[in-house]
This record gives C-alpha cells, sequence and structure tokens, in this order.
C-alpha cells in the first residue's frame, strides 16, 4: 500500500505542506490502531474463527486496516526527508538523512517491539491497539504545535528579512511574506 502514496508524495507535499503531512501520517496511524482494536475485539477468541464467513470478515478487516500503512509510513518519510534537505547544510545532508533513518527504522522498531510486546502479552491486542491509538493522536497533537511553532517563527524572519531588505523584487517580496 505504500507505492500508489510513494507515487505521489511529491503532490502530497505541495498540496498540504510538510507540517500537514507529518500530521496526516499521525491521524491515520490512529485511525489504524482503532480498527485493529476494534478488529481485535470483535474476533476475540477461537470460537469467533470457526466458521468460514467470520474467517473471511477477519482477513478482509486486516486487508483494508493494512491499506492504511501507506498513509501511515510515506507521508511521515517524505515530510521527513523533505524537512531534512530543508534545514540541512549541503555538506551534511547524507549524515542528517542517516539519523533520520537510523532514529525511524532500527532505534523505533526495536524499542517499539520489546515495550510494545510486553503490553501485548500483558492486557490483549485491543488494550495494546488502544494504547497505541492514544499514543499517535498525543504524538499528533505535539508535532502539530512543535511545527507550529517552527513555522511561526520561519514567517517572522520571512518578513522582517522581507522588510529589511530593499533591494528585493516586488514578486520575492511578496513571496517571503505569504510564506
Amino acid at each position: 500500500s505504500e507505492i500508489p502514496v510513494f507515487c505521489y508524495s511529491d503532490l502530497l507535499l505541495k498540496s498540504v505542506g510538510v507540517e500537514n503531512a507529518m500530521l496526516l501520517s499521525h491521524l491515520s496511524i490512529a485511525l489504524r490502531l482503532l480498527l485493529l482494536a476494534g478488529i481485535s475485539l470483535y474476533f476475540k477468541g477461537p470460537e469467533m474463527m470457526e466458521t468460514r464467513s467470520s474467517g473471511m470478515l477477519f482477513g478482509f478487516g486486516i486487508l483494508a486496516t493494512q491499506g492504511l500503512h501507506g498513509l501511515s509510513l510515506v507521508p511521515y518519510w517524505s515530510a521527513g526527508v523533505e524537512r531534512i534537505f530543508s534545514i540541512a547544510p549541503d555538506d551534511l545532508k547524507g549524515a542528517y538523512l542517516g539519523l533520520f533513518s537510523m532514529s525511524f527504522f532500527p532505534l523505533a522498531f526495536s524499542m517499539g517491539s520489546v515495550v510494545w510486546s510486553v503490553i501485548y502479552e500483558r492486557y490483549g491486542g485491543a488494550t495494546t491497539y488502544v494504547a497505541g491509538t492514544c499514543l499517535a493522536a498525543v504524538s499528533s497533537l505535539y508535532i502539530r504545535s512543535v511545527l507550529s511553532l517552527d513555522v511561526v517563527k520561519t514567517n517572522k524572519s520571512s518578513n522582517n528579512d522581507s522588510m529589511s531588505s530593499s533591494s528585493k523584487s516586488d514578486s520575492n517580496r511578496e513571496a517571503s511574506a505569504q510564506c
């Protein structure tokens, strides 16, 4: 489900922006985990899977929910790479991307596997998915507030730069003021 979203990731970033793409990713994972919690609650116990129709319904539910994985992963990854390219010095872009990749894949996945497996073993799938939904919602709010502050700072510095420089053309001033 990632490939179609990757094909249109440039269009997504241009239409919603880096900050909103990260927010979309977190909200998508929250929805995905909430749906998985519902599936986990509905199909609790082996007796629910005895009939063929229940097994097919379970399979289709899981497939549909996993279809959201593209919207969970790709906007975050694309927006992260875009953000890194906008802030990293030219000679350090590779190092910044390496750190981003390292924090996203091996570090986050290994820590997540340990923490979430303990919660899953003690409290079950539904509780784990609901806890993940809550964490994704809280991180969405946090990311939105941090990125909003960053955008405000960028806008203020852009406006100050456009006011102090008299050699800019009118079109450049308008572009700086709109940022």
